[in-house]
């Protein structure tokens, strides 16, 4: 009997692979030749249903190293699949100014888990149409309102700098690990921006806001595979399901804020919101719920503005600490710079910074070989489009590969050697190039660029201004262009040792 099932088990088995293994070889013919039929950028074959997304986890920490691969074999504009939408690549710097303003490729795919974590929604990053327009108006008057990235917003942001520079002295020469402080001190700020309160760092509601921030980024997978696939956002299990946990509790602990901020804008007879969530109530308190100003779209943005103000800040100065320690010519100039400039008397400040046009070159530097959002934000085709000569079907993610463009060695002489001196003209004054994009252009650009920009000049002006950076001894520092990367692109793990300078 045992042998006898075993025989019917086996021809079972032959015959639906005999069946099935057909109809998928098929299926991928199709899908390949309807590409070639509508004339779409090439790229590696993809299964149905899932598309490159194996090798996308295959590639681990290092999807920027794929997509160099394919980018090599296929060209500047490529296509890729994730199992339900085409995603094109671009790495040309006139195709992806060319899409970044085009008016049908403005849109954003919603993602499930967010979704699931807070309801049927949208924010200033993902949503789109009119609601994404009053969205985004309502967050910029109101940064503008706040001096959010202007001189009337520099003590805080100044204030963040010298709490840095405390915890540094704090190591007494010690090598340190630097990402969490600077993901603090990028938390700390927007969570004055969005509730009105800097915490201490050792206060653990900041703590456990900034791991459960930290634990979403390292959940992403390879590109952020993971919460933007919406079949793995509906196993039952895996990586969706321990991003949506993460999102649920943030969740949580924003909705008692909103609660105490709620309770305080009802309370109001006349009165200025002083923050971003009690501006949001306050309107809502004004125009009841509406499809743009509502609960859920609240939850949405600060989802948004937690993540892109805590880690992208802070995955810049992890890279500003590496590269600065192993070119040590490098922060000597920045410093003679500045003790020139500023002396040493006083602190830097933000009037300073037109003056010290090889800091400024130096941190443009970094921010070109970090390439920290190596992909930027994925823009959804609203219409049939054309680039490139291509034909980008309505409903595809259109994405820049800036780490490629930063790269290209068509735009930049010696593209993998830091040299800041590429952004000073032939008179030494700061030069910028428009091929080294960081928070996108067009309609679609960071909103919270300037705040960065502002965070990213004084916290390393601070720090280069009082401290040397040092590689601790003994150690071999990892190489700079080898990085992790998931929604962010991060160093390898590294330490640095943090000395006072000679006066």
């Amino acid at each position: 009997m045992h042998s006898v099932e075993n025989d019917i088990g086996s021809a079972t088995f032959t015959v639906t692979l005999f069946v099935t293994a057909p109809c998928l070889l098929l299926l991928l013919f199709l899908f390949r030749r309807r590409g070639k039929q509508a004339n779409i950028p090439p790229g590696p074959p993809r299964w149905p249903v899932v598309g490159n997304i194996v090798a996308l986890i295959r590639a681990g920490k290092q999807p920027d190293v794929l997509f160099k691969q394919w980018a090599d074999r296929y060209g500047k504009i490529l296509t890729v699949s994730n199992g339900e939408r085409m995603i094109v690549a671009l790495s040309d710097f006139d195709l992806i100014m060319e899409m970044m303003h085009h008016p049908s490729a403005q849109g954003r795919a919603k993602s499930a888990v967010s979704t699931k974590s807070y309801g049927e929604g949208q924010g200033i990053a993902t949503g789109g149409g009119d609601i994404w327009k009053q969205q985004r108006k309502f967050a910029l008057d109101l940064f503008r309102k706040f001096g959010v990235g202007k001189s009337t917003f520099e003590n805080i942001v100044t204030k963040e700098a010298q709490t840095l520079l405390d915890e540094f002295r704090k190591t007494q020469r010690r090598p340190m690990e630097v990402s969490f402080i600077f993901s603090m001190a990028g938390c700390n700020i927007i969570s004055g921006v969005v509730f009105g309160q800097q915490l201490s760092y050792d206060d653990p509601k900041l703590l456990q806001t900034v791991k459960t921030v930290l634990e979403f980024f390292q959940q992403g997978g390879p590109g952020g595979a993971y919460y933007s696939s919406n079949i793995l956002a509906s196993l039952p299990s895996g990586p969706g399901k321990k991003i949506l946990n993460t999102l649920k509790i943030l969740g949580a602990d924003w909705s008692k804020q909103i609660d105490l901020h709620e309770q305080k804008v009802l309370d109001m007879i006349t009165g200025e919101a002083e923050n971003f969530t009690e501006a949001w109530l306050l309107k809502m308190k004004e125009n009841g719920d509406t499809p743009s100003f509502n609960r859920v779209n609240l939850l949405w943005n600060l989802k948004e503005l937690y993540f892109g103000g805590t880690e992208t800040i802070s995955s810049t100065m992890r890279w500003a600490f590496l590269l600065l320690m192993t070119h040590q010519d490098v922060q000597r100039r920045c410093q003679a710079e500045m003790d020139k400039i500023i002396g040493r008397e006083r602190d830097p400040c933000l009037a300073d910074q037109c003056n010290l046009p090889f800091l400024n070159a130096t941190m443009e530097e970094i921010s070109r070989i970090g390439s920290v959002l190596p992909l930027g934000g994925p823009h959804l085709a609203e219409e049939d489009i054309e680039l490139g000569g291509y034909h980008i079907p309505k409903g595809s993610l259109i994405v820049a590969n800036l780490h490629l463009l930063h790269h290209d060695p068509e735009l930049w002489d010696d593209p993998y050697v830091f040299n800041p001196e590429r952004f000073l003209d032939e008179d030494g004054n700061f030069s910028k190039n428009q091929a080294n994009i960081v928070f996108g252009v067009g309609k679609r650009s960071c909103i919270g660029r300037e705040l960065a920009r502002m965070e990213y000049y004084l916290w390393l002006s601070h720090v280069l201004h009082r401290l040397d950076l040092c590689v601790p001894e003994g150690t071999i520092p990892p190489s700079i262009h080898k990085a992790q990367t998931g929604f962010n692109r991060i160093p390898e793990d590294f330490e640095v040792c943090v000395v006072e300078r000679d006066d």
